[in-house]
């Protein structure tokens, strides 16, 4: 018997390949416009630091004055932004915060140092706990909020509105400082 190798040809499928016209949808791109400031265009900023603050800008040479925490004055955006192209510490440990999101837009750095800011009340809500645990809450805080607590604390025995020896004692020891005797000097 003779071995007979049979072999098919593959079958070829004469399908219709169908053309599926995919339409996708175009995002539209809007383009926000920057906005441009003037150089002597008055950007309003929140002094979050307790009592009267000073700041002189940096390229005018002006003064600027809050009476208190959270008033809210304008700056001229050419010492701002120089405040904020150069790191100064008013601006990146802060003492006042930029209200005008165009601003912040422009220097995002900002924005995430305003993130993790403690408010006044914030601050103030420390200072209630009980000793204990306002050092470990003390101890946690940024630098910033420690520096502007300090102010605070200092700002609260000055007019009399904290005046316990214990806790006085215990910012003392957190601190390295001597407030206690702002307290005896009354």
């Amino acid at each position: 018997m003779a071995n007979s190798k049979i072999t098919s040809a593959p079958k070829r499928a004469a399908a219709k390949e169908e053309k599926k016209e995919t339409v996708m949808p175009t995002e539209e791109v809007v383009q926000v416009e920057k906005k441009k400031f003037s150089a002597t265009e008055l950007v309003p900023c929140l002094s979050i630091t307790p009592g009267e603050m000073f700041y002189e800008g940096e390229k005018t040479k002006t003064l600027y004055t809050w009476a208190n925490a959270e008033d809210i004055i304008g700056i001229e955006y050419q010492d701002l932004a120089y405040a904020a192209r150069s790191k100064n510490q008013m601006m990146y440990k802060p003492r006042y915060i930029v209200q005008d999101q165009d601003f912040l837009n422009e220097f995002p750095q900002l924005e995430a140092v305003y993130n993790g800011l403690y408010s006044v009340a914030d601050l103030e809500d420390i200072l209630k706990l009980p000793p204990t645990q306002m050092e470990r809450a003390i101890i946690a805080l940024p630098e910033g909020a420690k520096d502007a607590l300090q102010t605070l604390v200092a700002t609260k025995i000055d007019n009399g509105t904290l005046d316990s020896v214990k806790r006085i004692q215990k910012l003392d020891e957190i601190f390295d400082t001597k407030m206690l005797m702002r307290l005896i000097q009354e």
